[in-house]
């Protein structure tokens, strides 16, 4: 399965007119890199050089479900950093967290059509039934967290040459004035041959991880 790498390179080319327009290319902020990393860690439990991050300079934008089925939309955050897993000197994966300000109202709403969206894409693979969807992680959940957020987990899958699948966290601060977004691709981490399919959170419960990982983040740049 073809997995979020793709997915995210796709999203500035699919969904709305905003998300074809070409990125302006902004200056990595080193201290927001390196935050980040360390809540990642604090959750995923890096053991270097086995296992550990690397930072991909080649930020993209954040992929959501479109108005139509299996098209994507596309989100760039103010703040966004983007990272490679690395397992016994092989890229095995990636992660992106985003917190959005002046974007944060469109996540919310993206994340709240998420659940309605990949039905639709489901009703297309009758193949895939709950049972199936339960064990690939194909579910939706949304919550209310601490201090009033709303947690929002859900995977972003396309069709395609194959399916491209990423895994979603997003958190909306109460009034919703600022959204936290993690979005990751595990699939190849989490394969038998890497030996961390019981050894990292990121491969115990994704959809926890990633909750977890958007928390921190969250409460370590809180809006007052």
């Amino acid at each position: 399965m073809r997995t979020g790498l793709a997915l995210l390179a796709l999203a500035a080319l699919a969904g709305s007119a905003a998300a074809q327009m070409p990125m302006q290319q902004m200056p990595p902020d080193t201290k927001f890199v390196s935050v980040v990393a360390n809540e990642i860690n604090a959750v995923a439990g890096f053991t270097p050089p086995q296992f550990t991050l690397s930072v991909r300079s080649d930020e993209r934008q954040l992929a959501f479900y479109g108005k139509e089925v299996n098209r994507l939309d596309g989100v760039r955050c103010e703040r966004q950093a983007a990272f490679e897993f690395v397992a016994r000197a092989n890229l095995v994966g990636h992660i992106q967290v985003g917190i959005c300000a002046s974007e944060a109202k469109r996540v919310r709403t993206l994340a709240v059509m998420a659940p309605r969206s990949l039905e639709a894409l489901l009703a297309q693979l009758p193949a895939i039934d709950m049972e199936k969807r339960r064990k690939l992680g194909w579910t939706t959940t949304r919550s209310e967290g601490l201090n009033r957020t709303e947690e929002h987990a859900f995977p972003v899958v396309l069709i395609g040459h194959g399916m491209l699948v990423a895994q979603t966290a997003v958190i909306v601060s109460a009034g919703g004035r600022q959204a936290v977004v993690v979005q990751a691709d595990t699939s190849k981490l989490c394969e038998e041959g890497y030996g961390l399919k019981d050894t990292t959170a990121l491969c115990r419960d994704t959809r926890q991880a990633l909750i977890d990982i958007a928390r921190r983040v969250d409460k370590r740049f809180s809006r007052p």
